[in-house]
């Protein structure tokens, strides 16, 4: 029995602890070699004091329970294993008692050195846990461990937990991480530190702080920087041609969309709709006229198609309708408002006319008398003064090559009834200029008048008035005149290019601004003239057309214009959703052409 308890222990694994090192290994080995040694002589001394007490007669008297005990000695308080199925109290007992003595001091020496071994090998003895574990399942758990006070040397070495042996058969655990292990290490010694604890926990609380201010103060500056650039690009700065867009090049500040198109109906953002009529080609000069409803007409001229459009916005600036006003007209490219918001339209063309409109197309188109004495038609534009109420004062161009600006005076003047004081008879009047003292006169005399426009202003064209000032244009010498109706003085100065329309903006405390188009060379430019000079407003960013229809709505945010071949309507705005004629005292403004 005891022998293949032997047998069993030689073949239990070996335990390998990563954690000793060299020496320790060496002891471990040493140790269940001794403890393998001991193990088979105490174990041949066993087998055989017990076959003698199976044949020895005189062996009866053999205590067994000094036999039992020894038996413990040998095997740490657990007996071996049997292998057969008899119980304990069926083993044979041994007869003699000098027999036991004689096992009992060798049991003495080997179990010192037993108990050297084990503690040589106390972390891995995998023999000693084997000798452990072989107790006899029948075998009385309350037995003595120990013999008698004289006999405590004989003791087992002291046991190790179960734990520490017990072969476990979950699988093995991973090895914790290095920081997992420092994290755990730290825990511990804030744990028993309260003190540096509450140190460290500031600590970490402060730069909790530090990092949500760092983060705060990034997220500002971020959010300062888009505002920044959203304000850069807010900024209007007339003359700085940085915008690309819809074909156009824009001063920086500015927005354009496309609100018609030539043969296509106009679209109603409003309400999704779109007009019945297709939009007019062809569109040359217009204007715009106030409505009940806080809205404005857009009024236009088409040339060969002779037609006359009204596109109207409401108090936002969005198209809601679109119709043509009045049809067979021949080559209306000139225009001009009257005082109570009629359209004048004016036929450059051979015997041309100007004809009287209704925005809101309530009245019929009518002829007027002005204009009709021109030399061959080709009437240009259309412009009026109103301060002596008793003799208001209307005035066209025509830039034929003997024409000259006339002034119209009607000889009935009836302000209740507006509408007819163009239509009946008045007296008309040519311009005389006198360069030797810049002043200016009126004259009967239209062939006077014809040699010295062709002399001084050849091509009048483009016509405006303000308080008590007419701005007008000279074609051909692309000179801009201005005459003091009240003092009879005028002056003149370059437009830096050729006028094809002229309109005045007042700008609120600064000078009066002057938007005029300029087309040459196939290209086109928007371009505004004050005290401090010309600049560009938009340009084209591809040749091949001319700007017409320039005008502005009644609150002066909303500038309108087209191209003439393409059909094109643009409404151009300010990013800040100031009117045109609003300087904020930051604005600059760069000359003509810059960029």
């Amino acid at each position: 029995m005891l022998s293949e308890m032997s047998d069993e222990e030689s073949q239990s694994p070996s335990i390998d602890d990563d954690d000793d090192d060299d020496d320790d290994d060496d002891d471990i080995e040493a140790g269940s070699d001794i403890l393998q040694d001991e193990k088979e002589k105490v174990n041949e001394r066993l087998s055989a004091h017990t076959s003698k007490a199976e044949t020895d007669p005189h062996s009866s008297d053999l205590d067994k329970e000094k036999l039992e005990q020894m038996r413990k000695v040998v095997y740490c308080g657990k007996p071996p294993v049997e292998k057969d199925s008899r119980s304990k109290s069926a083993l044979p007992q041994p007869k003699s008692s000098n027999s036991i003595i004689k096992a009992k001091k060798e049991a003495d020496s080997r179990a010192v050195s037993m108990r050297s071994a084990k503690k040589k090998a106390k972390k891995v003895t995998k023999a000693y846990h084997q000798v452990k574990s072989l107790s006899d399942d029948n075998a009385d758990a309350s037995v003595s461990q120990t013999w008698s006070d004289d006999q405590k040397s004989l003791e087992c070495p002291p046991a190790f937990d179960d734990d520490d042996f017990e072969e476990s058969t979950e699988p093995s655990t991973p090895r914790v991480s290095i920081a997992k292990s420092l994290r755990i290490n730290f825990v511990r010694k804030m744990r028993g530190n309260p003190k540096r604890s509450a140190i460290v926990t500031a600590a970490v609380l402060g730069l909790a702080v530090l990092l949500v201010t760092v983060a705060v103060v990034f997220l500002q500056r971020r959010s300062k920087s888009a505002n920044m650039s959203s304000i850069a690009s807010m900024e209007y700065v007339p003359g700085k041609l940085v915008v690309s867009e819809n074909h156009l090049v824009l001063s920086q500040g500015l927005s354009s969309k496309i609100i018609a198109t030539a043969g296509m109906p106009v679209q109603y953002p409003s309400t999704g709709l779109a007009s019945h009529s297709t939009f007019q080609s062809e569109t040359n000069l217009g204007e715009t006229f106030h409505t009940s409803s806080g809205g404005w007409i857009f009024v236009s001229n088409a040339d060969e198609q002779g037609n006359i459009g009204a596109l109207t916005f409401d108090n936002d600036g969005m198209a809601i309708e679109y119709t043509i006003l009045s049809t067979g007209t021949n080559n209306s490219r000139g225009c001009g408002k009257t005082p109570w918001d009629a359209w004048i339209s004016c036929e450059d063309s051979t015997n041309g006319r100007c004809y009287q409109v209704d925005p809101t197309g309530q009245r019929d188109t009518s002829m007027i008398t002005v204009g009709e004495e021109t030399d061959g038609g080709h009437v240009n534009s259309f412009a009026y003064w109103t301060l002596l109420k008793s003799g208001p004062h209307f005035f066209v161009t025509a830039d034929g090559e003997n024409d000259s600006l006339q002034r119209f005076i009607p000889d009935q003047v009836d302000w209740s009834n507006p509408w007819n004081m163009l239509l009946g008879p008045g007296t008309t009047m040519y311009l005389l200029l006198k360069p030797h003292d810049r002043t200016f006169d009126w004259t009967f005399n239209a062939d006077e008048a014809q040699v010295n426009a062709e002399e001084y202003f050849p091509g009048p064209t483009s016509v405006d008035q303000y308080e008590n000032c007419l701005y007008f244009v000279s074609k051909r010498f692309k000179r801009m005149f201005v005459l003091d109706l009240l003092e009879g003085t005028y002056s003149e100065q370059s437009t830096d290019g050729q006028y094809d329309q002229l309109v005045r903006i007042k700008e609120v405390n600064a000078s009066d601004n002057f938007y005029y188009s300029q087309n040459a060379d196939n290209a086109f430019q928007i371009t505004a003239r004050n005290a401090q000079g010309p600049y560009s407003i938009v340009g084209a960013s591809e040749g091949g057309d001319e700007a017409t229809g320039l005008a502005f709505s009644p609150n002066g945010k909303h500038m309108y214009f087209a191209l003439h071949r393409a059909g094109v309507l643009y409404d151009i705005t300010r990013n800040d959703g100031l009117g045109f004629q609003i300087r904020p005292p930051h604005i600059t403004y760069e000359s003509a052409g810059s960029n």
